[in-house]
């Protein structure tokens, strides 16, 4: 059995997509330079692709913000481009994005020493810098971006952050005051800017920005929300009529915005209405049903109004939901207490009695925590703001530019796109396998079907690809799973059913050898079973048998091998 025979040959298929030029061009020079018989030329050329690919591929990830699988991709691309800044920096924006902070820095900064003038680097090394708290190196660092790019509002936006949280407010205003005369006067620049205001304290400044965007755009998203907030951490409860009203003009424009109809309830959990927090934190439990801030508004709700059942209910999935012990000042503590009151005054005694330790047993947990971390918000039971991370994301100046997030439809298109890349990806890692099988490395061989089949498990003769490159390896055991994939699959593809009888007699001689003699024989079994034709496969078995105490059925395979040597003078095991 030859090994090119063996071998099946996996060439793109584009599925009703045209490839890329760039994918294309590689693609047909490989194939050229492999017909050839120059191996090492089509090895790079498919080496290309891979690089490409992968790039792509974390990039579509990326536009999903699908940090988990845009990593793995783009470390792969770096791989193959090591000395690509473009790469890099989305490598940076993935570990970023993943809030891996610390390992963003170094390809940041492998992009920003590969090209000194590259924006994207500077900007990226004074996000991460900034996100581990270290503003002198992030102001540097945007500041150079800055002067390389005096018109890009992201960077000069993200510099203005930097400065209000090294307190150095006023030339943050003055950066804002030129950005709005540079950009335009956009409730988007307004929005971000008070937005940043507002995280850095200055509350009348970002009441002011965002009353600036309403002005320009009444209906702009979330600017009501955001001078209501706003109006709550300044004034409080002074203020709370004032930031109910904007709250509500808020919900007429966008009535599934999460954050209006949270603190709309909780303004009214406030004023002790309680049968008015109850729609606007239903209604915010239905947005995001995983989150447990409503549900433990509306325990409390439910219990002023005596609708204990209901409140039972909603404060289980509050503990249920509930993130971690320090969320929202030790949140899940109240929540078993309120619980344990409600259970006792359903008369279920004993559970409330439980509920009552577990609140008892938290609370000096939650006193010690509390003792380390700050009062955030305006103590009214805050929900989770969407702030600190997103003030810097990595793509704001998407956000500035335009009104919302990816659409449904352009994430169908990537998912798309997604699929395909990783097809072209897993095809090329197939045929450098069959190269470097060719050049007898079967190791190397292995590590590219390997590959493939992580990418497209369904890919066309990968599983018997890497299950031959293992059995070639002499990896007998790791050969048996794809190639027993490969038969569940293709149950009449002989040689791998050969290859993987083969690897099973392998491995049980190998156990015999050893002592290991129940294993062993359960593996020569499985290799007679496969194969019954190997005299070889008998006469082992038999003898295993025979050694084993079990003489009959050793006495019968042994004189199986014999029959089977008469019939065959010369028989051969696969190559």
């Amino acid at each position: 059995m030859s090994l090119v025979a063996t071998f099946i040959s996996c060439v793109f298929l584009f599925a009703g997509q045209s490839p890329p030029d760039t994918i294309r061009q590689h693609y047909e020079k490989a194939e050229a330079a492999r017909a050839a018989g120059n191996l090492s030329t089509a090895e790079t050329e498919y080496t290309a692709i891979l690089g490409e690919g992968y790039e792509r591929l974390g990039a579509v990830y990326l536009a999903l913000e699908d940090y988990q699988h845009a990593i793995p991709a783009l470390q792969a691309a770096v791989g193959y481009r090591a000395n690509a800044p473009a790469t890099l920096i989305e490598l940076a924006i993935a570990y970023y994005g993943s809030e891996q902070y610390a390992r963003a820095l170094e390809p940041a900064d492998q992009a920003s020493k590969l090209d000194p003038d590259n924006v994207g680097a500077h900007q990226m090394l004074g996000k991460t810098y900034f996100m581990l708290g270290d503003l002198g190196r992030s102001i540097t660092e945007l500041e150079i971006a800055a002067k390389l790019s005096p018109n890009d509002v992201d960077v000069s936006y993200t510099l203005g952050v930097a400065y209000l949280r090294n307190r150095q407010p006023e030339v943050a205003k003055k950066l804002y005051q030129s950005m709005i005369q540079v950009f335009g006067d956009r409730p988007q620049l307004h929005v971000v800017i008070g937005r940043a205001y507002r995280q850095s304290g200055l509350l009348k400044d970002a009441a002011a920005e965002f009353k600036k965007a309403i002005a320009l755009d009444p209906h702009f998203p979330r600017a009501h929300y955001y001078l209501g907030i706003t109006y709550l951490l300044d004034e409080g409860q002074s203020q709370m009529d004032q930031a109910l009203a904007e709250f509500q003009v808020e919900l007429a424009a966008n009535p599934d915005e999460f954050f209006a109809n949270y603190y709309r309830g909780v303004v009214y959990i406030f004023q002790r209405k309680w049968d008015l927090a109850v729609p606007p934190l239903q209604k915010a439990a239905a947005i995001q049903p995983d989150n447990p801030d409503p549900y433990f508004q509306l325990g409390q709700a439910y219990q002023e109004l005596n609708q204990h059942e209901q409140a039972i209910e909603v404060l289980k999935k509050a503990i249920a939901f509930n993130p971690d012990l320090g969320h929202n000042k030790g949140q899940v503590s109240t929540a078993h207490h309120r619980l344990a009151q409600s259970l006792l005054k359903t008369g279920h005694v004993e559970a409330g009695q439980r509920e009552l330790q577990i609140a008892s047993d938290l609370k000096a947990q939650v006193f010690k925590l509390e003792q380390q971390s700050q009062s955030s918000g305006s103590g009214m039971g805050a929900a989770k703001l969407p702030e600190t991370k997103d003030l810097l994301d990595p793509a704001l100046a998407h956000g500035v530019a335009a009104t919302g997030d990816v659409d449904d439809g352009t994430k169908q298109k990537l998912r798309g796109s997604d699929v395909y890349f990783k097809k072209v990806v897993a095809a090329a890692h197939n045929n450098v396998g069959l190269l470097r099988a060719e050049r007898q490395d079967f190791r190397g061989a292995v590590e590219h079907f390997a590959l493939a089949a992580k990418w497209d498990p369904r890919l066309e003769g990968v599983d018997y690809n890497l299950g031959l490159a293992y059995y070639k390896s002499g990896l007998y055991k790791e050969a048996t799973a794809p190639l027993e994939a490969e038969l569940k699959e293709h149950p009449a593809n002989r040689p791998a059913r050969l290859i993987l009888g083969m690897s099973w007699f392998m491995l049980g001689k190998a156990l015999l050898e050893r002592g290991e003699r129940v294993q062993g024989i359960e593996n020569l079994e499985r290799a007679v079973q496969l194969d019954p034709d190997q005299p070889e496969f008998h006469g082992q078995l038999g003898q295993a048998y025979l050694t084993a105490g079990r003489r009959a059925e050793g006495e019968r395979e042994i004189e199986i091998a014999k029959q089977l040597k008469s019939k065959i003078r010369d028989p051969k095991a696969p190559q």
